[in-house]
Parts: structure tokens; C-alpha cells; sequence
């Protein structure tokens, strides 16, 4: 028997990295609970078994279990302030208005687009890296600390958007720079990831339907932000001894945030876990994909002025539709028009990952 080969020790050898585990918004979803009983479950949530470092953590800080029947079948999920929320040291710069991100050079950490479903809704995502407070304390040297991705769509990326903006977050960072000089007479600027943002299911509300009658009830996503900002609340949530661990996330999350940006808009789902049921939610109004919408110019570079392709004309919903083969979505194909590039939108067997690439190309230039 063999006692092992010897290689030397000069081989390059590329190991894989750990994936970085998906947290999950479910507004109610009914549930078993580890003990057998029906139940409804509400917020956070990772999927069992599918990260492993992640299972250990859980298990550590003595998460609960449930069980989803999804359309793939029974899943369970860990619990992650079931009913009460979680708290995110959120790995970015800080984050641009809904109106901006239609600028998609416009990045500082926290991902968002649009894209067509097969069903055709278009729905928008709103993605970003952060740590969990909660399960900070969790990991060792073993299983060091490792962000997670969250994951919001459809009304609920319109939840966190105001919570992750002006409205929500930037109201903490002013509060502690006027609390600074008010106490210590010289100015600080504090940094978007200083503090974290508690995110809590919030009161279920009807959400109307497209007919404008009312839909199913939902549990929104809410930002557990008093109005009056104090220094109990800044000591609550400030980074502390996390401070050298989150601040360096913060350039690669920058990076992420614009690659997970062109991966929404190219239809790409890069987060594998079961979404929340569609909702039949109007969410046509603003977004990239009505007719209306023209290719906003960016603010470093001017978007690409549309060139014709040998004359070809354009084609309607319908006709685009009708092309054959192929993953490339109708808003796909009718982005490719409107810039000008008539060949890639009318052609055959076209990938939206192809297109996704020609729709970046084409802004950038």
C-alpha cells in the first residue's frame, strides 16, 4: 500500500472558496416547527445544509429549525430572530437613491436592478453584504467571521430601500456626528457601516393588487430606527470591536455590489434559495423595463449613442417574443434595441448572460 506520492512542494494548486451563505426574508410563511407543531415563521432565514460553516453557528448560538414546503420539496430553515428581527453591520460605502441606481456605474457596496421573470413580472432586488450582530460572537478561529448575503425582492426591496437611505440610516450617521461635536467640540464623519440597522418584520398589511383591489397580507420589512437618535441607541449598535473586521469588507463589497448589479440585470439569480411567493403586486411603474424608459446617461460616462445594425428595424414585444431559442428575455432583447444594436436583439438562441454583457458594454462606452 501506498504511504502517499511526493510532488515537491512548488505546485500551484487553486483551492475553492467558501460560499457565502444567502439570509432570506419570509413575511409569514406556514411552517413545522423542530417539535412537530404548525406554525407561522417571520424574518431571517438560512437554509439548513447548505453552508456548513453556517449550520455550526446556528447550532452554537442555538438558532430553532423549521420546515417549509416548497416547490422543491421540504426545506428547513434556521430562525434568525424569529418575529424579532436581526441586526446588519451593512458592507458599503453607503447607499445611492432608487432614481441614482438607474445609473448602474452607481454602486457603493449595495447591489440593485430589475429583471423579467418567465411569468413576465419584472421584479426588483435589492442585495448586500453584511454581518449579522447576532451571530458574530458565534464564530472562532476555526470558523472565522464571514459576511452573508441578504437577499430582499419584489415589495420587499422596496421596504429596505428607504430603511437603507436618507430616510433611515444616514439619520444615525448625522445623529452621531452632531452628538460628537456637541460633546467634544471638533467634527467627525461617520462612516455609512458604523452602526448597525435593526431590520423586524413589521405589522401585517393588506398590499394592493395590480386592479388596485387588495391583496394578500404581508409582514413588511422595518427599520427598528426611533425618531429621536440618543447615545443609548449609538452604544447599542455601534461597530465596537468589530470595527477592523467590518472595515475590511468594505472595498471588495464596492466591487460585489456592481458585479451582483449586472448579474440581477442579466437575469442571472445568483442566490439559489426558494423566493418568497409571488405576490401579484403592481411593481410597473419605475423601473427599467416599461416602454417609457430611456437609457439614463452616467454620471463618469455617457451612455453609448445608439448605432443602427445594416439598417435593421426594430421589432415589437411581440415579435421579439416570437424569436426562437435561446435564455435572452424580451426586456433584453428591447434594452439591445434602444442602443442601437439591432443585430444582437433579433438574434437567435441569444443567452441572457450574452446579452446582459452587450447591455453593460454598450452604457459603458
Amino acid at each position: 500500500m501506498s504511504n502517499g506520492y511526493d510532488f515537491g512542494e512548488d505546485n500551484d494548486v487553486i483551492e475553492s472558496g467558501i460560499e457565502e451563505g444567502v439570509l432570506q426574508w419570509f413575511s409569514s410563511r406556514d411552517c413545522e416547527t423542530s417539535d412537530g407543531k404548525e406554525d407561522t415563521t417571520v424574518g431571517w432565514h438560512i437554509q439548513v445544509g447548505r453552508y456548513p460553516y453556517l449550520d455550526k453557528v446556528c447550532e452554537k448560538a442555538n438558532l430553532p429549525q423549521v420546515k417549509l414546503e416548497q416547490t422543491s420539496g421540504v426545506n428547513s430553515y434556521w430562525q434568525i430572530g424569529n418575529r424579532t428581527g436581526a441586526s446588519f453591520f451593512v458592507l458599503a460605502k453607503g447607499c445611492y437613491s432608487e432614481q441614482e441606481m438607474n445609473d448602474q456605474t452607481k454602486r457603493a457596496g449595495i447591489a440593485f436592478g430589475w429583471h423579467r421573470e418567465d411569468d413576465g413580472r419584472n421584479v426588483k432586488t435589492v442585495k448586500f453584504r453584511a454581518y449579522v450582530a447576532e451571530l458574530l460572537p458565534f464564530f472562532d478561529e476555526e470558523n472565522p467571521p464571514r459576511p452573508l448575503i441578504v437577499v430582499a425582492k419584489k415589495q420587499f426591496a422596496s421596504d429596505l430601500l428607504p430603511i437603507l437611505g436618507r430616510d433611515g440610516q444616514y439619520r444615525v450617521l448625522k445623529a452621531n456626528n452632531e452628538l460628537f461635536q456637541a460633546k467634544h467640540g471638533k467634527a467627525t464623519k461617520t462612516p455609512y457601516w458604523g452602526f448597525s440597522i435593526f431590520l423586524v418584520p413589521g405589522k401585517k398589511e393588506k398590499r394592493m393588487n395590480k386592479d388596485r383591489t387588495a391583496g394578500s397580507s404581508v409582514s413588511p420589512i422595518v427599520g427598528d430606527i426611533p425618531a429621536t437618535i440618543d447615545a443609548e441607541y449609538l452604544e447599542a449598535h455601534h461597530v465596537g470591536e468589530y470595527l477592523s473586521l467590518v472595515k475590511s469588507e468594505i472595498e471588495d463589497s464596492v466591487v460585489w455590489s456592481r458585479e451582483a448589479t449586472d448579474a440581477i440585470y442579466a437575469g442571472v439569480n445568483g442566490d439559489t434559495e426558494e423566493a418568497e411567493p409571488s405576490m401579484p403586486v403592481d411593481e410597473s411603474f419605475d423601473h427599467p423595463f416599461d416602454d417609457s424608459y430611456e437609457v439614463p446617461a452616467s454620471a463618469e460616462k455617457p451612455a453609448a449613442k445608439p448605432q443602427t445594425s445594416n439598417n435593421v428595424k426594430p421589432l415589437s414585444d411581440k415579435e421579439l417574443d416570437a424569436i426562437k431559442g435561446g435564455t435572452a428575455n424580451v426586456a433584453q432583447r428591447r434594452a439591445l434595441q434602444k442602443l442601437g444594436n439591432m443585430l444582437l436583439a433579433q438574434k437567435a438562441n441569444l443567452t441572457k448572460e450574452e446579452a446582459g454583457k452587450a447591455i453593460q458594454a454598450a452604457q459603458k462606452r
